[in-house]
């Protein structure tokens, strides 16, 4: 009976770990999906931007190719539309470098988590 309780307890330790092994990586998934998130709404913003930057860029190109058909108040703006510049993108990355350094990336086991992060980040 002794042996059966200490056999029963190491099951029972067992579950549990997995348990909190599971948890663990649903919390590591949960957070990658979040910042993949905000990177694809970051970088939609970004390439909106330099789309306008290319429209603005070639109204300036026909203006001055056709000085007279624009105004010099126009140019100005134009000018000035271009000479703004946006920066580079600096994509967040906290949890993918906590998950890294931390030495967690193995808590990612399975290939199905994986493709759950991927269609959770696509949503």
């Amino acid at each position: 009976m002794i042996v059966f309780s200490i056999l029963l307890a190491f099951a029972i330790n067992a579950v549990w770990q997995k348990h909190g092994e599971r948890q663990e990586e649903k919390r590591l998934l949960g957070a990658l999906r979040d910042e993949f998130t905000v990177n694809r709404e970051r970088i939609a913003q970004i390439v909106a931007f330099h789309s306008s930057l290319r429209a603005t860029a070639i109204s300036l190109m026909q203006a001055i190719a056709q000085p007279t058909a624009v105004s010099s108040e126009a140019t100005d703006q134009l000018i000035t539309d271009v000479s703004w510049w946006g920066g580079f993108i600096s994509p967040e990355s906290a949890a993918l470098d906590a998950i890294v350094l931390g030495g967690k990336l193995d808590g990612i086991e399975t290939k199905r988590s994986a493709v759950s992060l991927l269609r959770g980040a696509e949503t």
